[in-house]
């Protein structure tokens, strides 16, 4: 199995943990509408300007970021997965994948609901389930004894 799959799954693993603990933080600190109801933006910026003056902001931010290189990932293991990794790979990439897109599809709802309490359970239920799957995923990978 290529090191390149193996990694970005590791890779995508570790992120996705990192976003829920960041997560955490972010409901912790009542941050959630730190960026406002903007997403994917904040504040309407790409790079909102009190980044650095709002820890409110930083955290929310943070975590959006964080959870967007974890997507960008998974997407990565899943290209991989289908071009070179064996059928059961193929499958965990695909569910891990379909598990992201709702992910960011409540992640977006949580934002634009104004924090309802339903979907911010929903957004954390679904937050665990894509980091199993993709832990799964990256285990099946780095324990593969096929070249």
């Amino acid at each position: 199995m290529g090191g390149a799959l193996k990694a970005s799954a590791i890779i995508a693993s570790i992120l996705l943990y990192s976003t829920i603990v960041i997560g955490s933080f972010v409901k912790a600190l009542d941050a959630g509408l730190a960026c406002g109801t903007d997403w994917p933006t904040c504040n309407g910026y790409i790079i909102p300007p009190d980044l650095f003056s709002d820890r409110s902001v930083l955290l929310e931010y943070m975590h959006r970021l964080v959870g967007g290189l974890a997507s960008l990932f998974i997407i990565i293991t899943f290209i991989y997965s289908m071009l070179y990794g064996r059928r059961q790979d193929k499958l965990l990439a695909s569910i891990t994948v379909l598990l992201i897109v709702v992910q960011v599809l409540l992640g977006m709802a949580v934002i634009k609901s104004y924090l309802d309490e339903l979907i911010v359970a929903l957004h954390l239920s679904f937050a665990t389930a894509s980091l199993v799957a993709a832990s799964i995923l990256a285990y099946s990978l780095a324990t593969c004894k096929s070249s």
